[in-house]
């Protein structure tokens, strides 16, 4: 809020207070049935965070980008009642083995993803890779993936069913 209006008290019948509180200029707030200041609407918080949400997907690197995508779909298939998605504590197993699954779908996952670094596989903090390996940097950043996907997807799910009252 800019200092010039910081003093002024609102009054419901003052126009000039009106128009700016309708213009979003100090607030985009509307008059409820209890008499309350309330956002105009709830769920444009919502949407605007999802728009946002997806710009921000679509700035990660190629090869990210698509085990985002694959990662959204093994989600996809936890989305219902009673999901270890939706538990209140998730078990740490159940993110492990949808990584295992997606990165055993990988089409690259052969691919020496060190080439481009300057430092070499055995120096720390790269860990070489093997077969199937458990603390690769790929299945580090699909269980992050993931994990970050729980979060959104808890986070959805709780404001969906949050109740209000009047």
């Amino acid at each position: 809020m800019q200092n010039e209006f910081k003093y002024i008290p609102y009054d419901g019948k003052d126009t000039n207070i009106r128009g700016l509180i309708k213009n979003g200029n100090v607030y985009s707030l509307t008059r409820g049935m209890s008499g309350l200041l309330l956002p105009d609407d709830p769920n444009e918080d919502l949407s605007r965070a999802e728009k946002d949400w997806a710009y921000l997907k679509e700035m990660y690197p190629e090869r990210v980008r698509r085990i985002s995508a694959m990662v959204e779909e093994e989600c996809d298939k936890l989305e219902y009642a009673g999901s270890p998605m939706f538990a209140e504590y998730p078990d740490a197993e159940v993110i492990r083995k949808i990584a295992r699954d997606v990165y055993a779908e990988l089409p690259d996952r052969d691919i020496d993803i060190h080439l481009d670094m300057e430092a070499a596989p055995s120096e720390p903090p790269y860990v070489p890779r093997g077969n199937g390996c458990g603390n690769c940097m790929m299945r580090n950043l699909i269980e992050t993936l993931i994990c970050n996907e729980f979060y959104c997807r808890r986070e959805r799910y709780r404001r969906c069913r949050r109740r209000f009252y009047l």
